[in-house]
């Protein structure tokens, strides 16, 4: 038998075993199994929604931290193995934590009873089945086109399945994370990438489940990194180009630390220095496909958005937060008129705003950038702020410091090292435009957490040679392993055109080319109201009573969804007591489609899938999202 065949034959056992894996993810999801308690991986804002029993560090890391071990061991397995078990882990827990999500009923500010989008979460659902039902855009969606475009992506392969088009979510990100912790093991050891999956995985739960804008980030994101640290090893060009546009793709997704792109192009000049005009080159390429990456973007939303809408509108307001002293809502409350404008006068008007101060007062740049620098290192909102122990966190912020220290001592000799510097530069220079006080535990980061995962794993690497190099115990070259490659450049590539042909390619076809789903008609007179919807499976959420057997998707208990409300309860308080008036009733929730409501209420009913149904009530105006409830419920 030749190589050929045989690299072929491994191939395909390859692929059958990830068959196998997705199948064996999907009966957790539908069987609703779950871990003991003490090790449950959800997080949810307000830590308790779903149990009151166990301690800061039984009931938020004991299950991240056995992952983490699984992980590492799934890393050491033998070279042929490895990419499948990896990939099995990361996977099985995924899809333990969003059945825990789903078997609970909690609510958080991005997801209710487990299922219903709320807050940004629901504008990105929204605006995707829009785009599925052959319209554009609106001007709020316009904001970052290629989020709703990804989630239309999701939604048209789901066919309109909401649970399903999370699950995809969850799968792409564990994919992503997979072969980023492959990549880490290779250059700085397995228990480098088991530290790095444990800091994505304590990150990313908390959006795990919910349709917000992170998961398109930390996908592409760590998709990015994965691409550029295997092209600085190899010193292959396409590696670099192809991550460049992942990266740029993701920051356009999630907003945050735009200024590691052009970090990147110093890091590669510097990188390939000693090749003479190739260092050139290569900037040239990453600097051409982050260009048609931008491009890509502008493209997108001239074709699916709006005229009225306007890329990163909210840039000019949180920067007036930077400048004067306070954060995002500051501008608001100094300046009450902008809530009255629309979008894109209301960000004209906040640049208008900055330029002026600044103009009159140049220190307020300085002392704002000091602020934002300050506040970043002094760990008030640092990078490990997601962490539910301040000791772990101080920890994994010595972790990241030993690593950034160990990449200033092998910048002449790692291929990893100016990477990794110029990319924490880069951060450093965005956190004046990104403050850590308006990033909500770190969300304005999300592109950049697996930069941040990896330098905390790369900082216990580099303990590890210290420690070596001091008891004569550990080999000194404790990142140095000489490991053999643990994936292709070939399979990351293909990873990264098949994501990205969702992000751009699928949704210009979702919304010209493929035939579109019914959309939902929403009539209102004079109090009244009537909804014509389609129900599709995956897509409602049953309040039944507690003599039920137990709470899962789509049922859920009176008592598990009254008291699970968690930090939602507190942050959308009117929408909650409103919750708990109709809850008695036994509803059923249905997922709102494109008519921009927050929920639709009907009375308990047989639907058949894909039924079409013609409802008769009133629509209640309610803080961020109005409820439309049939008639005979309150």
């Amino acid at each position: 038998m030749s190589f050929r065949d045989l690299k072929r034959q491994a191939w395909l056992l390859e692929l059958g075993a990830g068959v196998i894996i997705i199948l064996g993810c999907v009966s957790i999801l539908r069987m609703g199994a779950k871990l003991p308690e003490a090790f449950r991986l959800l997080s949810l804002p307000g830590r308790n929604a779903l149990t009151e029993a166990g301690g800061t560090l039984v009931g938020g890391l004991a299950g991240p931290l056995a992952f983490s071990m699984a992980a590492f061991g799934a890393l050491s397995c033998p070279q042929r193995l490895r990419r499948v078990t990896t990939l099995c882990v990361v996977l099985v827990g995924f899809s333990l934590a969003l059945a825990e999500l789903w078997g609970g009923g909690a609510s958080t500010v991005s997801v209710v009873g487990g299922l219903l989008p709320n807050s940004d979460a629901r504008d990105y659902v929204i605006e995707g089945a829009r785009l599925t039902e052959g319209k554009d855009l609106t001007q709020l969606g316009s904001s970052r086109p290629l989020t709703g475009a990804y989630m239309a992506a999701m939604l048209w392969l789901s066919g309109g399945n909401l649970q399903v088009a999370v699950s995809l979510l969850g799968l792409f990100t564990g994919a992503s994370f997979a072969l980023l912790l492959i990549q880490s093991r290779r250059q700085f050891g397995g228990g480098a990438a088991a530290i790095a999956f444990f800091v994505l995985f304590l990150f990313y739960r908390r959006f795990l489940g919910s349709t917000a804008c992170e998961s398109c980030g930390i996908t592409f994101g760590a998709l990015g990194l994965a691409l550029l640290l295997d092209g600085f090893e190899r010193r292959g060009t396409l590696e670099v180009g192809l991550g460049s546009i992942c990266l740029v793709s993701a920051f356009n997704a999630r907003p945050g630390a735009f200024f590691v792109l052009p970090c990147l192009v110093l890091a590669i000049i510097w990188h390939w220095r000693g090749d003479g005009w190739r260092s050139l080159r290569v900037a040239a390429v990453a600097v051409c496909c982050m260009a048609i990456a931008a491009e890509a973007n502008v493209g997108v939303f001239r074709v699916l958005g709006t005229k009225e809408g306007v890329l990163f509108s909210n840039l000019g307001i949180v920067l007036y937060g930077t400048i004067h002293g306070g954060n995002w809502t500051l501008a608001y409350e100094q300046h009450p008129e902008l809530l009255k404008m629309p979008e894109g006068r209301r960000a004209v008007a906040a640049y208008k705003m900055v330029w002026e101060d600044v103009r009159k007062e140049p220190s307020l740049a300085w002392t704002g950038a000091i602020r934002a620098w300050g506040d970043f290192s002094m760990n008030r909102h640092g990078p490990f702020s997601y962490v539910p122990n301040q000791a772990l966190e101080r920890a994994l912020l010595f972790l990241a410091v030993l690593g950034i220290a160990f990449a200033i001592h092998g910048v002449r000799g790692r291929s990893d090292s100016c990477l990794v510097l110029c990319a924490t530069v880069g951060v450093a220079m965005s956190l004046p435009f990104a403050p850590a006080w308006d990033s909500d535990n770190m969300r304005a980061y999300a592109v950049t957490i697996p930069l941040f995962a990896i330098v905390s794993g790369s900082g216990a690497t580099a303990l590890c040679a210290v420690i070596g190099r001091f008891w004569h115990s550990l080999r000194p070259q404790a990142a140095t392993m000489g490991l053999t490659p643990a994936t292709s450049s070939g399979l990351l590539m293909s990873m990264a055109a098949t994501m990205l042909l969702c992000l751009y390619l699928l949704p210009v076809l979702v919304r010209f080319a493929f035939a579109h789903q019914d959309p939902p008609v929403l009539r209102r007179t004079d109090g009244h109201a009537e909804l014509t919807i389609t129900i599709k499976p995956g897509n409602l959420l049953r309040i039944v009573p507690d003599t039920a057997a137990r709470t899962y998707l789509p049922d859920v208990r009176q008592s598990d969804f009254l008291q699970r409300f968690g930090y939602y309860g507190i942050m959308w308080h009117e929408q909650a007591d409103y919750l708990r008036r109709l809850v008695p009733h036994n509803p059923m929730f249905i997922i709102p489609g494109s008519t921009r409501l927050g929920f639709i209420v009907v009375r308990q009913r047989e639907v058949s899938p894909g039924e079409r149904i013609h409802l008769r009530g009133q629509v209640h105006n309610v803080v961020d999202g109005d409820f439309f409830v049939e008639d005979g419920l309150p």
